[in-house]
C-alpha cells in the first residue's frame, strides 16, 4: 500500500493506491452502497475531484484533490 498526502499553495491531494485485486465490478447490488460516491460527492463540494481508477500493475488507486483557494 502506498499513501501519500501532496500539499500545493492552490490545493491538497491525497492518494491511495495497493497492488491487491482491484476493485470488485459486482461486487453487490447497483446502488447497495454509498462509499465511493460519498467520497465524490464531498470531494466536489469543497470544489475538489475524486478518482477510483484500476492501477496499472493492478489493484487500485484512490484520489481526493480538494482545493485551498475556493475556502480562504
Amino acid at each position: 500500500m502506498n499513501v501519500r498526502l501532496t500539499y500545493r499553495c492552490d490545493c491538497v491531494s491525497l492518494t491511495v493506491a495497493d497492488d491487491g485485486c482491484g476493485m470488485q465490478q459486482n461486487s453487490g447490488p447497483a446502488g447497495s452502497g454509498y462509499g465511493m460516491q460519498a467520497m465524490r460527492w464531498r470531494s466536489e463540494a469543497y470544489g475538489g475531484s475524486f478518482s477510483a481508477t484500476a492501477a496499472e500493475t493492478g489493484g487500485t488507486v484512490v484520489r481526493a484533490t480538494l482545493s485551498l483557494l475556493q475556502h480562504r
